[in-house]
C-alpha cells in the first residue's frame, strides 16, 4: 500500500489544486493521509506570491524531508517557476512547474526520475479541464477552479510569469457538471477562483456572467460566491446578474490597492479611483449591506504622505 501526504500555502486556487492531487492519488490506488510521518510521496503546491510565502514554502520542504528521509518529496507551483534550486536545496526530489502539476502522477510511478523539470512544459492550451468530485478539507464550502493565467501585468506582481500570461478558462459546460458533482456531495456554498477571475473567458464566446447565469439556474440547496475580482471586470452585465440571482452572496472581495491615481498608474493597476468609486456606488444602490472587502498596499514606491492619505480618505468614503 503505497501513502502520501499532500500540502499547499498560499491561495485558494492552491488549495483547489492540492485537492485535485488528493483525487488522482487516491484515483491511482494511493492512501492519502492528513499528516506526513511515514508516507511514502510528499506533494507541496508551494507560493511566491510574497518573500515570506516563498520562505515558508521552503520551510515546508525542509521539515517534511527531516521527518520523512526516505520520502519522494515532490515541490510544484509558482515557487518552482521562481527558484527551483532552493527547493531542492531544502530537499525537494522533484520540481514540476505550473504546467507540468497536474501530470506528477507519471513522476511517482518512474520512481528513478528525479530532479528539476521546472524548465519544461509550456501550457499553451486555452481550456482548463480538471474538475474535482468533493473536498477532504472542507465540510459545507467547496472552491471551483475556473481560470489560470494573467495578462495584466501589474508591476508588483510576479504572478504573471509563474502562471503565465495566457488565459485558461474552464468550459462553462464543465463547470455546470462539477457544480453539479460538488452540491450532490452537500456543499453548501461553492466559491468560484482563479489567477484574475474577471478574465475568465478572454477571447472565448462565454463570460463570466454567462457561467454565472447557468449555476445559478441549477436546482439543489446552494449559493455562490466568487473569491476575488478587478474593479475594471466588474460589467454592467455582471452587476445584472449580482442584482437578479437567486444564489448570489451579497459580497464581493475587490483589491483596490491604492486611493491614488498617481499610485495606481505606478502599479500598472488598469482602473482609476473614480472607476472603483462608480463600481462601489452601484454595489450599494443594488444593496445598502451588500459586503465590499479589499486588498490595499501601502509604501508603494513613491507613495507620498499625501498620495496614503488619499487612499485612507476613499476608505472612510466606501465604509
Amino acid at each position: 500500500m503505497k501513502t502520501a501526504f499532500v500540502t499547499f500555502l498560499g491561495c485558494k486556487v492552491n488549495q483547489y489544486e492540492a485537492e485535485l492531487f488528493i483525487e488522482k492519488l487516491e484515483d491511482n490506488g494511493f492512501v492519502v493521509f492528513p499528516h506526513p510521518e511515514g508516507v511514502d510521496v510528499c506533494i507541496v503546491n508551494t507560493c511566491a506570491v510574497t518573500a515570506a510565502a516563498s520562505r515558508k514554502s521552503r520551510q515546508m520542504i525542509r521539515k517534511l524531508r527531516k521527518m520523512n528521509p526516505d520520502a519522494l518529496v515532490i515541490a510544484v507551483g509558482c515557487y518552482s517557476k521562481e527558484d527551483y534550486q532552493k527547493l531542492e536545496q531544502s530537499g525537494a526530489d522533484i520540481v514540476l512547474n505550473n504546467q507540468q502539476k497536474n501530470n506528477f502522477m507519471r513522476y511517482i510511478v518512474e520512481d528513478n526520475v528525479k530532479g528539476d523539470f521546472s524548465n519544461q512544459g509550456n501550457g499553451d492550451s486555452v481550456f482548463l479541464k480538471e474538475t474535482i468530485k468533493c473536498f477532504l478539507t472542507e465540510r459545507t464550502r467547496a472552491y471551483v477552479k475556473v481560470q489560470d493565467g494573467c495578462d495584466q501585468v501589474c508591476s508588483y506582481c510576479l504572478i504573471p510569469s509563474m502562471r503565465g500570461v495566457s488565459i485558461r478558462s474552464k468550459p462553462p459546460e464543465l463547470v455546470v457538471q462539477e457544480v453539479k458533482s460538488l452540491v450532490s456531495h452537500g456543499y453548501k456554498e461553492i466559491v468560484f477562483t482563479g489567477i484574475n477571475l474577471g478574465r475568465y473567458g478572454a477571447h472565448m464566446d462565454f463570460n463570466l456572467a454567462t457561467m454565472l447565469k447557468n449555476v445559478d439556474s441549477l436546482t439543489g440547496d446552494f449559493r455562490i460566491r466568487l473569491s476575488s475580482i478587478n474593479v475594471e471586470h466588474i460589467t454592467d452585465e455582471l452587476l445584472k446578474f449580482i442584482r437578479t440571482a437567486e444564489r448570489m452572496c451579497p459580497h464581493l472581495h475587490i483589491p483596490i490597492q491604492s486611493g491614488s491615481d498617481k499610485i495606481l498608474s505606478l502599479m500598472n493597476r488598469h482602473y482609476s479611483v473614480g472607476n472603483a468609486r462608480k463600481v462601489f456606488a452601484k454595489l450599494r444602490d443594488m444593496n445598502e449591506h451588500f459586503s465590499i472587502t479589499t486588498d490595499i498596499i501601502v509604501g508603494f514606491p513613491g507613495e507620498t504622505l499625501g498620495e496614503f492619505s488619499k487612499t485612507l480618505k476613499f476608505i472612510e468614503e466606501s465604509e
